[in-house]
C-alpha cells in the first residue's frame, strides 16, 4: 500500500482555518481529514481529527455536533485499543449529554 499523508495536511489546514475564523472551511477540512485517514487506515489520526473537530464544534456552541465527533473519536480509539482515550471520550460525552439534558 502506498503511504499517504494527506490527512495530516488536511488536519493542519483545518486548524489554520479554525484559527482564522473560517468556520465553513475548517469543517470541510476536518471532514476531509477524517475521510482521508479512514481511507488510508490511519485510525489513530482519524480519531485525532474527530476529536479536534469535536473541540471546534464545542467552541462554537454546537453540542450535538461535538458529541457526534467525539463519538467518532471514541470509536477510532476503541479500535486502536487506546483505552485511556476511550475513557476520556466517554467522560467528555457524558458531561456534554448531562448539560444538554439540563436545557
Amino acid at each position: 500500500q502506498k503511504w499517504n499523508f494527506s490527512n495530516k495536511l488536511l488536519m493542519l489546514e483545518a486548524e489554520c482555518a479554525r484559527t482564522l475564523g473560517e468556520d465553513e472551511l475548517a469543517i470541510q477540512k476536518y471532514d476531509a481529514s477524517i475521510e482521508s485517514a479512514q481511507n488510508h487506515r490511519f485510525g489513530h489520526e482519524q480519531g485525532l481529527a474527530n476529536y479536534l473537530c469535536g473541540q471546534f464544534h464545542l467552541a462554537q456552541g454546537r453540542r450535538n455536533e461535538a458529541i457526534f465527533s467525539f463519538s467518532g473519536a471514541k470509536q477510532c480509539y476503541t479500535h486502536w485499543n487506546a483505552l485511556a482515550l476511550v475513557s476520556q471520550m466517554e467522560q467528555l460525552m457524558a458531561n456534554l449529554e448531562m448539560k444538554t439534558e439540563d436545557c
